[in-house]
């Protein structure tokens, strides 16, 4: 069966493009229909016109679906190119789950301007707090850096709370990483990074070379 379907394809022109086929077909139906008008009433020549463009369209149409095709791999190419150069940098995302290696892990929280203070809580796989930090949050930066030690070496999920009028809400959680390699999929560029997951580059609050 597929030495037959081998040779049937064989027999066909790969050298015609679609626009080459349909011209050809097109002129073949505009010879027979000029073969077999009424010469009572020939073809108007504004209505031979009209088909030429149609066909020009068609062909046009063709032509630019091609090239933007081709325009895409080759914006894909590139950004794989580009995003390579990110290979071995250290990126911070957002992100409140942990692997703590040798009983720890560190990370940084971002509270809104005015926030004086932020409870950390490490939950483990049951949502059990086995860790709480406070971090003062008085001075005005961007961001605060924490190490949370003293744990097995497991993954957990950190809570980063304030209070704002008596309303607990949350801050910001990120984590530290290192970009180890790229991959590409469905168009987008994946980084895969230094804890096992893979990140977009919309993901990364920073990167340092």
């Amino acid at each position: 069966m597929i030495n037959s379907v081998s040779n049937n394809l064989s027999t066909v022109d790969s050298s015609a493009t679609p626009s080459e086929l349909t011209q050809s077909s097109f002129l073949a139906l505009l010879t027979a229909e000029l073969q077999n008008q009424d010469p009572d009433s020939p073809m108007e020549s504004s209505e031979m016109l009209g088909q030429f463009a149609t066909l020009n369209n068609v062909q046009a149409i063709t032509s630019l679906e091609a090239k933007v095709s081709e325009f895409i791999d080759s914006q894909a190419s590139n950004s794989m190119f580009t995003s390579s150069s990110l290979i071995g940098s250290d990126v911070t995302f957002e992100s409140n789950q942990f692997n703590a290696k040798d009983g720890a892990f560190s990370g940084e929280i971002e509270p809104l301007v005015g926030v004086s203070e932020v409870t950390l809580s490490v939950l483990d796989s049951a949502g059990k707090v086995v860790s709480e930090q406070t971090i003062d949050t008085s001075g005005g930066e961007v961001s605060y850096p924490f190490t949370m030690e003293g744990l097995q070496d497991a993954e957990y999920t950190v809570s980063a709370t304030y209070s704002d009028e008596g309303i607990i809400k949350n801050a910001s959680v990120l984590q530290n990483a290192q970009v180890q390699g790229i991959r590409s999929d469905s168009g987008q560029i994946f980084f895969k990074l230094s804890t096992g997951k893979f990140a977009l580059i919309s993901d990364f609050k920073s990167i340092n070379s």
